[in-house]
């Protein structure tokens, strides 16, 4: 049988009540039904005037109106006959139902006394009314307009007719009303205002197992099934007499079946009145929801099994969260709160690659490997918490499936290892300064290994050629001419060690800080014309072309005029050692704001830029083969720099690279040109800086 299907118009400002009288009307098994919601009186009649719906719930008390100002409004609007309506109410009031009544209302339902099967039995019934009211009215025929006498018999003819047809239609509409009430899935009886038993549809007779000859006329509560106990039996007749008082009385009870069952049924029973009002039979309707309340002990139970997963998620301190296939966030726990520093509301929707420094390694190799295998864990991944700062997590990902074993979410739980991963850099960093340390250790021996060959190479070779000499000499064999020659080359070895000895003393005495100058007025140009003259012989014998220039008026400065010249003697002759044959160098003294500059530039060979950052420190040597090709013990750059230091002076040295010269440059201050008497800085003592 094919179900019939209604258009409705349902006015109703609680979206609950909206869906849960929604939900009554999808449980109906005899027909469907079209709904058009409304939330307010105003938006009802705009629908109203463009569809005409079959029936319309009205909310009594609605946010623009009541349901009797909605009446007239409908009233007013309406030009075609009246569409039945059925006020929904939460408010008990005879008073207000009568005049609903009295404006046309079909029916009135009390809310909280509204069941699935209630609310479907009045639409029904509302519907069939009003549909056998439509036809009762085109079966009127005017009469005032003919002829009473002439057309009497005519007249008398038609109307046995129209009673013969209308008798028809009530035996047909009979037959739909038995059909309906026997095809109803719930148990429908009808009761007289005792509770016997006038009439059950077939859904109670089958429940019972007994024919209706059986059960006329005999109380409900006798009926099999209500026997299961005295206080089922007296419930059932407490709810009889306020029903018979006017009362719609619904609640669920556990009745017996014919195999024993026990079975919980949603009951209900209320009162049928005739025109003037009057309770004259009483109506009861059962709905087995046995299997719904199992249901929905199950649905409980899932919902405290998932409530208790989700505390345990909440309790749990790693961060727990739950994304789609694409990334999206689904779910966020406490834990990730605590890791990241954003809420479950601000990241619940959000792409999870926001977490991550590099999302690009997230997408390309994490999730192919995840999707590809069910599993996989990031032992380190890198990610940036809200306040911007780095998170080191570990991190085990597993993807959940439906039913066809398509994935559907992937699971990612993750534990912070930010403190494992900085204990881990500060003991790899101390490892690495440690490294370093030993081979700065390794270095500084080795280079005092090779500053102790160059010492002994150094102080070797000239003592070898006095003993050589002076070997000579004793054996009195040399002439006259050979004699003054070895004397001569003692004479010139002997300073030559006094040169070596003083260097080491000088050294020696700036480590144990107990160098001290002898501070007097001094001109630099003196300095610089002295140093020149004595190495004369060295820079005419290599063909080495030695420039000198002084800016004019160039004031004294403060200081030591013995290590001064050392200095600059140890400048110039370094550039005359490095210089090769032909070369230049160039002597340069000018004024620099309140400093006096020496620069002493050269073109030998250089310096390469990896050594030039040490080119002043003690022991440290370019190579072992530089200075036994150039000779000397490599002290003297230190020792200059060492006593400009003491002079409250500078002296740094610069190069472009090997082959191409090097330029060293010492500025002192300038003494108060204002004042010829000022005191001269005391002297400091020397340390290694």
């Amino acid at each position: 049988m094919a179900q019939a299907h209604y258009q409705i118009l349902f006015l109703e400002d609680s979206p609950v009540d909206r869906v849960l009288y929604s939900r009554f009307l999808s449980q109906d098994t005899l027909a469907t039904y079209e709904i058009t919601e409304a939330k307010s009186g105003l938006e009802g009649l705009t629908k109203l005037a463009e569809s005409q719906p079959d029936l319309i719930l009205l909310d009594y008390q609605l946010q623009d109106m009541n349901g009797l100002e909605f009446l007239n409004q409908l009233q007013l609007q309406l030009s075609s006959p009246q569409i039945p309506v059925i006020i929904l109410t939460g408010i008990r009031d005879e008073k207000i139902a009568v005049q609903a009544m009295e404006n046309g209302v079909q029916d009135y339902i009390v809310k909280d006394k509204i069941t699935p099967q209630g609310l479907c039995r009045a639409i029904h019934e509302v519907l069939e009314e009003t549909r056998m009211m439509k036809n009762m009215q085109t079966l009127y025929i005017p009469i005032e307009q003919a002829e009473l006498y002439r057309n009497l018999r005519k007249l008398n003819a038609s109307l046995e007719k129209k009673v013969q047809k209308l008798t028809e239609e009530l035996a047909v509409s009979e037959s739909k009303y038995r059909a309906i009430f026997n095809q109803k899935f719930q148990f429908t009886g009808l009761l007289d205002l005792e509770g016997m038993v006038l009439e059950l549809n077939q859904a109670s007779l089958e429940f019972t197992g007994l024919q209706m000859a059986d059960l006329i006329n005999r109380p409900i509560w006798e009926v099999y099934g209500w026997q299961i106990s005295q206080a089922t039996q007296d419930q059932l007749k407490h709810a009889i007499a306020r029903a018979a008082q006017g009362e719609f009385i619904s609640y669920e009870v556990e009745v017996q079946g014919i195999d024993n069952q026990i079975l919980t049924i949603d009951f209900s029973i209320g009162p049928l009145r005739n025109d003037a009002g009057e309770v004259v039979m009483l109506i009861s309707e059962g709905r087995d929801i046995t299997e719904a309340k199992l249901n929905e002990a199950k649905c409980k139970q899932a919902e405290a099994t998932l409530k208790f997963q989700a505390q345990i998620l909440e309790e749990i301190h790693d961060a727990v969260i739950t994304t789609d296939i694409n990334g999206i966030i689904q779910s966020w726990n406490l834990g990730a709160e605590n890791y990241y520093g954003y809420t479950a509301a601000e990241m619940i929707g959000q792409s999870v690659s926001i977490l991550y420094l590099d999302p690009v390694e997230l997408q390309t190799n994490i999730m192919s490997t995840l999707l590809a295998k069910g599993r996989h864990e990031v032992e380190v991944a890198t990610c940036r918490s809200k306040s911007g700062d780095i998170v080191y997590i570990n991190l085990r990902l597993s993807v959940i499936r439906d039913n066809h074993g398509n994935i559907t979410h992937i699971v990612g739980c993750s534990h912070d290892i930010t403190k494992q991963q900085a204990a881990i850099k500060e003991r790899n960093d101390i490892l690495k300064q440690e490294q370093a340390a030993r081979k700065q250790v390794e270095a500084a021996n080795q280079i005092k290994d090779e500053f102790l060959a160059v010492v002994s190479h150094e102080l070797r070779t000239p003592l070898n050629s006095i003993l050589g000499w002076a070997s000579l000499l004793k054996k009195g064999k040399l002439k006259p001419e050979e004699t003054d020659k070895a004397l001569s080359i003692i004479e010139r070895n002997a300073k030559l060690q006094v040169y070596l000895i003083n260097d080491l003393l000088d050294m020696s005495r700036i480590y144990q800080g107990k160098g001290t100058l002898k501070v007097s007025s001094v001109n630099l140009a003196t300095i610089i014309s002295a140093v020149s003259e004595t190495l004369f012989l060295a820079p005419k014998t290599k063909k080495i072309q030695i420039q000198t220039i002084i800016e004019a008026n160039i004031g004294p400065v403060a200081g030591d005029p013995v290590r001064l010249q050392q200095i600059l003697w140890n400048l110039l002759s370094n550039a005359v050692k490095f210089t090769p044959h032909g070369g230049q160098i160039e002597v340069r003294l000018e004024c620099v704001g309140f400093d006096a500059q020496i620069t002493v530039s050269d073109t030998g060979k250089g310096i390469s830029p990896e050594f030039l950052p040490y080119i002043f420190d003690y022991f440290r040597q370019e190579d072992s083969s530089t200075t036994r090709e150039f000779g000397g013990l490599g002290l003297g750059l230190a020792i200059a720099r060492n006593l400009a230091e003491l002079h409250g002076g500078t002296i740094q040295a610069d190069s472009p690279g090997l082959g191409q010269g090097a330029t060293f440059t010492f500025r002192l201050p300038l003494m108060n040109a204002n004042s010829e008497n000022a005191d001269y800085p005391q002297p400091q003592d020397g340390y290694l800086a």
